[in-house]
């Protein structure tokens, strides 16, 4: 299965070494975005690599190709068109997810869940209020990114983390000798599932909406319980147009026990009533 978080490019023109800086270059620009002092952690990939040396792109290049990578940091967000509750709603988020890049380390198993339930007005549709891209931004906050070859050219890939829709999720656990620990490797320290309720319906499972539904929260169950007996935990980070009422009723009691713990009080955000930002675009 491709991986979902690797961003292809064509050859670069750059030898190993160079794509080693390269990626460290990036890697510490996007730190940076997030104000951490210093630079990303090293690797013993990079134990050969003087700091003397001079950096092959600058950094208006390095954010070029950030943003032609898909990288996204939580500053690319626009809010602009936020009314002034909607703006203290995400600034109050926003706080919340800079306090999980700053303790998820420390705390294994620290975990971060975006909800937003659809409203009556299809401006607030539950969708484009930034979900994913917090997510993703903070999965790659602290994953480090490394250059490798390929018969495509090279591949920017982050370690330490996964990220899935949750459609592929479920395609996983079709698979035969399947397990949760396939998803969250050795040295993982994030899982990312983007769009729970989206899944669609299991491919081997009967048709009706309960042995539909049994089996979903059955999987997840695998998948939440990993996280939170490994040692250490893994954190993860989940999406969903749904409230926490829904959340519950959707993964089941078993889960959410264990969801509640990973993700305390400040850590779960619900944010109905922020308008979508691609029909605000829209014009509409």
């Amino acid at each position: 299965m491709a991986d979902p978080i690797l961003v292809r490019r064509r050859e670069l023109g750059l030898d190993v070494r160079d794509r080693r800086r390269l990626a460290r270059e990036i890697n510490n620009m996007v730190w940076r975005a997030y104000g951490t002092n210093g630079n990303a952690p090293s690797s013993e990939s990079d134990s050969n690599l003087a700091d003397t040396e001079r950096p092959l792109a600058s950094p208006d290049e390095i954010e070029a190709l950030r943003l032609y990578c898909g990288i996204p940091i939580l500053s690319d967000l626009n809010t602009d068109h936020l009314n002034a509750a909607e703006q203290k709603l995400w600034a109050g988020m926003m706080t919340a997810a800079y306090q999980w890049r700053d303790r998820h380390l420390e705390e294994p198993g620290l975990s971060f869940v975006l909800l937003s339930e659809p409203g009556k007005s299809w401006l607030y549709s539950g969708y484009g209020c930034g979900k994913t891209h917090v997510a993703r931004a903070l999965m790659f906050s602290r994953s480090k990114l490394h250059w490798t070859g390929t018969v495509e050219g090279s591949v920017l890939y982050a370690d330490r983390a996964c990220y899935f829709r949750a459609a592929e999720i479920m395609a996983l656990f079709d698979q035969d000798g399947f397990s949760p620990e396939s998803i969250a490797k050795a040295g993982t320290r994030v899982v990312v599932v983007d769009d729970l309720g989206r899944e669609g319906n299991l491919r081997w499972e009967k048709r009706t909406p309960e042995a539909q539904r049994a089996e979903k929260q059955a999987r997840y169950f695998r998948l939440i319980d990993h996280c939170y007996w490994s040692k250490p935990r893994i954190s993860l980070i989940l999406t969903a147009n749904m409230n926490r009422a829904g959340l519950t009723e959707f993964l089941g009691e078993a889960s959410m026990s264990r969801l509640d713990e990973m993700a305390p009080a400040g850590f779960m955000w619900d944010l109905s009533g922020l308008p979508d930002v691609r029909r605000v675009r829209s014009g509409r």
